[in-house]
């Protein structure tokens, strides 16, 4: 009995030793991420820090710890319980050998029946022999089970290795877990700095956004208040201004009457006179149908001031005469005279003059009735407010004469490679030099065009002096609200149709555009103002290059003529009236 009690034992001990050694790796790691092992430091326990988590994270990390903590003692009780059982096994194994040693020692301690004659030497020999038989069981028994407790010991230890390297895994992803964390804590550090940031940034623009509704709102009240007074203002002025209107006319009119009535003494006085002088009549058919100087009062006024200056210097110088010895009725008859010579002098004189200040050229087809020679011109066009004025170019020599040019492009002595590339408000009015490269302006063209039927005249040269043209009817380029669109009508030259893919389209600039290419803006692709569609055939605003080239429909281009490779040398547009040219005033008269 003594055996087999040791023999259990020595199993219970090692099922309890190996339970405290997977205790003692369990214990000896952290139990969270951010937690270590106590050093001792003069024999207390120092803990380390911990870096601060957050509590989303902090949670998240603890509930992860606990899943493997109980998955761990779920595992250690799994473990424990297949020990246990294999070593209830072993003692059962043991239990049984001691017990075969136990009944074979009481067969041998139990007392024999004395016997008359001594055994034999067969039956010592086979009694020795079967004990030791018994005991070579015996000891292949025990060896057996030696052999079983110690196969069992080294697979506890195997267990206990893989205990012991699936702590130090669990270890490891623990401090993975760690730096994760640690990592996520500073993104949303940053993240929480950029958040506070911007809430300043959209504070700022809030307040910055009260300081541009606060400023709106005055500046609508000072306008409001402006608009009033301006009113107020232009009543005012209005009403004096109708007041002095109505007291001049009303003075002027008497002054009339008092003239007609001085002038009729005059002529009646010369007609009896002479009997039979008469003031030449005016020619009525020279002027528009809405002017005539006779109904003018300043021209009347001027007429009639100058008659009575020059009759007042003829008085006198008769008078001299009269008093020198001249008879008086030859000095009536040389005073009358004078009076009638001074009245159609007068009358001659004023009509001249008059026409210099009514003629008001509308354009270069115009301004070909007085002069024939190109340059630069004043011209007042129809549909401009009274008294506009614009300078151009004419030209008097191409295919009649009469052109006014509204756009050109070339090679010029002092030439400084002008910029078509420009916004809106600068191809409104037009930029550059009349002289040499220009283009006139859209408001300008669309004015000009506005007020008759206009042909428009395209004349292109290249590098190799060879020239083309070409002629379109019915030119003219809408109002700006409605984005300078162009209209064009049959086209006639040698240069090809290039206009008409361009007709009805709006003007388009690098900060305005009206053409049809998705996405994008051909002006500022092809670096000039034109009334684009998707894109061009025709662009005499692009980048002035040499010749051929090698970026596609860059350049003064006219694809029908030169293709998208080739800018062109020079080019004019130029419009006239479709109406022939008449005769120019000095030749009517």
């Amino acid at each position: 009995m003594s055996g087999r009690r040791q023999l259990t034992l020595a199993a219970l001990l090692v099922t309890w030793s190996a339970a405290q050694v997977g205790a003692q790796v369990f214990v000896s790691e952290p139990r969270y991420p951010g937690a270590s092992v106590p050093e001792q430091v003069g024999g207390r326990e120092e803990p380390e820090p911990t870096p601060p988590l957050g509590r989303d994270a902090e949670q998240t990390l603890l509930t992860r710890l606990a899943k493997l903590e109980l998955l761990d003692a779920k595992l250690s009780k799994i473990d424990v319980l297949e020990k246990v059982f294999h070593f209830v096994q072993l003692d059962a194994n043991v239990a049984r050998i001691s017990e075969q040693v136990d009944r074979i020692s009481e067969r041998l301690n139990e007392p024999r029946a004395p016997v008359n004659c001594a055994p034999s030497s067969d039956d010592v020999r086979e009694g020795l022999t079967s004990l030791g038989e018994r005991l070579g069981l015996l000891e292949r028994s025990v060896q057996a089970v030696s052999n079983s407790m110690n196969s069992q010991l080294d697979r506890l230890h195997s267990q206990l290795d893989a205990l012991l390297e699936r702590n130090v895994q669990l270890n490891t992803r623990a401090e993975t877990m760690r730096e994760d964390v640690g990592q996520l804590l500073r993104a949303s550090e940053i993240v929480d700095d950029q958040l506070e940031q911007t809430d300043n940034n959209l504070k700022y623009l809030r307040d910055e956004l009260d300081l541009v509704k606060q400023k709106a709102h005055t500046i609508h009240h000072q306008q409001h208040k402006s608009e009033a007074a301006i009113k107020e203002t232009t009543v005012t002025v209005h009403e004096k201004i109708d007041g002095q209107v109505s007291r001049l006319g009303e003075a002027l009119q008497h002054r009339f009457n008092l003239i007609t009535i001085d002038l009729t003494m005059i002529v009646d006085t010369i007609l009896r006179a002479q009997n039979q002088s008469q003031v030449p009549s005016p020619p009525l058919d020279y002027w528009d149908d809405d002017f005539h100087p006779l109904e003018d009062a300043d021209f009347r006024a001027k007429f009639v001031n100058e008659i009575r200056v020059k009759i007042a210097e003829d008085s006198k110088k008769m008078l001299g005469s009269a008093c020198a010895g001249t008879t008086v009725q030859k000095s009536s008859e040389a005073l009358e005279t004078s009076i009638v010579k001074t009245i159609k002098s007068a009358i001659n004189s004023s009509l001249e003059m008059a026409a210099s200040e009514q003629w008001r050229p509308t354009d270069c087809s115009d301004v070909y009735r007085q002069s024939t020679r190109s340059g630069l011109f004043t011209i007042y066009p129809n549909a401009c407010s009274r008294g506009h004025q614009m300078q151009v170019f004419c030209d008097m020599e191409t295919t009649g004469g009469g052109w006014t040019v509204v756009q050109r492009r070339g090679q010029f002595a002092d030439r400084s490679s002008l910029d078509f590339y420009q916004d809106w408000a600068t191809y409104k009015w037009g930029f550059g030099n009349i002289s040499e490269e220009f283009y006139l302006g859209n408001e300008l063209i669309h004015l000009l065009t506005a007020s008759n039927d206009f042909v428009l005249r395209v004349e292109l040269e290249d590098f190799s002096g060879d020239r083309r043209y070409a002629e379109y009817q019915h030119f003219s380029i809408d109002r700006e609200d409605n984005q300078y669109r162009l209209n064009v009508g049959k086209y006639s030259g040698n240069a090809g149709d290039a206009m008409t893919y361009h007709n009805g389209f709006g003007f388009t600039t690098k900060d305005r555009e009206h053409d049809s290419w998705p996405g994008k803006n051909c002006a500022t692709h092809y670096r000039g103002g034109w009334w684009f569609a998707s894109c061009h055939r025709a662009n005499l605003n692009g980048v002035y290059l040499s010749g051929h080239h090698s970026s596609y429909g860059n350049g003064i281009i006219w694809y029908p003529w030169r293709g998208y490779y080739y800018s062109l040398r020079s080019s004019r547009m130029m419009v006239r009236p479709r109406r022939t040219h008449e005769n120019s005033p000095t030749n009517k008269r």
